[in-house]
């Protein structure tokens, strides 16, 4: 069974906390993606999800 690693990325903001885009975010994740994967690990990628949705990928 390959190690497992989860990458949770955040681009978009939850509005009305006054930060903007991350640019780069993407790329960042690719790179970081592409590394891990290397390494033998099994990736899974979650993009721009809620405080409870980072909790249930943990939980799994």
């Amino acid at each position: 069974m390959k190690n497992r690693a989860l990458i949770v990325s955040v681009e978009n903001f939850y509005p009305g906390t006054g930060l903007g885009k991350r640019k780069g975010a993407k790329k960042d994740t690719r790179r970081l993606h592409k590394i891990l994967n290397k390494l033998g690990f099994s990736v899974e990628i979650r993009m721009d999800i809620e405080a409870d949705e980072i909790y249930e990928a943990f939980k799994a």
